[in-house]
């Protein structure tokens, strides 16, 4: 069964830098199932609905923000009842309320970015029962008294045409801390801050036995279609680091900004080793 990151940077921003906090010892709850819609009806109006552009691609993204407060609750016990509020049906649409019991604590994914391709494995998150989809990454995870506990990060891929699934959310705890962070703009190699650096590639998620990943999309007039880089090819090291996936990619990419020039080596189509480099601009 895979797991899937429900959304990219702003969500997977708190995701890396999780730090791990003790939690209350998982207990099974005696308590009878709480009114969830008015815990949700408490946190709406502090939730926000997120759209993104990719204007070359001509796709549009989804996620969820929350505003937060010292108030969120750090308490958590196994069995409790919660909802995710989100944002999978797109802006304009009434937010989704995925409903479902705490069924573990202190989880740990390897989970797939679905845009990248992009994986890594995140730990101490809380597991629920809940339908959670794509769209409702970043949103809330609330407790039947209307707090947040969690942010909601990533998901069972096997549910997303249907029910039965687990939703997984970074706790409160560690998302306040790394608000904190990108609130004070202390960069680091897990947190971004400021416009994210593109390079124009699609690249395919396949393993391979050589090195490298192929390209299999270039956007037209970006950064690696003026380096001279073309679908097919297959990009084997970039700013002086080995490239072995789209999580690597993905990652180097993170430590840069619009307008540093990278370094590019790949081999083309025809087996030739090439070499070059890359001004990066603005990503969506």
């Amino acid at each position: 069964m895979g797991i899937s990151l429900l959304g990219r940077r702003l969500p997977a921003l708190l995701i890396a830098l999780a730090a791990v906090f003790a939690l209350v010892t998982p207990a099974a709850s005696v308590a009878a199932p709480a009114d969830t819609a008015a815990a949700a009806a408490a946190v709406e109006p502090a939730v926000v609905q997120i759209t993104t552009k990719i204007d070359y691609q001509q796709a549009i993204g989804t996620g969820t923000g929350t505003v937060i407060d010292p108030g969120g609750s750090g308490q958590v016990v196994v069995g409790e009842s919660t909802v995710g509020l989100g944002n999978a049906r797109g802006v304009g649409a009434p937010l989704t309320h995925e409903t479902g019991p705490v069924t573990a604590l202190n989880r740990t994914v390897n989970a797939e970015d679905s845009l990248t391709g992009s994986s890594e494995e995140v730990n101490g998150l809380i597991e629920v029962a809940a339908d959670v989809r794509p769209g409702d990454s970043g949103g809330p995870l609330v407790n039947s008294a209307g707090q947040v506990i969690g942010v909601v990060t990533a998901a069972t891929v096997t549910f997303q045409m249907g029910p039965g699934g687990k939703g997984f959310a970074i706790p409160i705890n560690d998302a306040m801390a790394g608000a904190g962070q990108i609130r004070s703009g202390a960069a680091s190699p897990s947190v971004h801050i400021g416009q994210p650096a593109l390079l124009g590639v699609g690249v395919s998620t396949q393993a391979r036995r050589e090195a490298g990943i192929i390209v299999r999309d270039v956007m037209r007039g970006g950064p690696a279609d003026q380096a001279g880089i073309a679908i097919g090819d297959v990009i084997t090291v970039l700013d002086g680091t080995s490239v072995d996936s789209a999580t690597t990619l993905t990652y180097v990419l993170d430590r840069h900004y619009p307008g540093d020039v990278v370094d590019l080596t790949w081999v083309d189509r025809s087996g030739q080793q090439r070499s070059g480099k890359a001004a990066l601009v603005s990503g969506p």
